[in-house]
């Protein structure tokens, strides 16, 4: 399944993201810090905000 996960560095975000990666989906993140998760071919991490139409 693919997934997208906005607000992925903290909180819930993050634990969507370990449990999306562990169950081998493909995650995309947009968040405005830095995802502290070891390298994975599954997930796709973009550093941006949400509110920028650009990111």
């Amino acid at each position: 399944m693919n997934i997208t996960i906005i607000g992925a560095s903290a909180g819930v975000g993050l634990e969507s993201v370990k449990r999306a990666l562990d169950r081998n989906h493909n995650v995309t993140t947009l968040s405005r810090s830095k995802i502290n998760l070891p390298a994975n071919a599954n997930l796709n991490a973009i550093k941006g905000s949400a509110t920028n139409k650009n990111d």
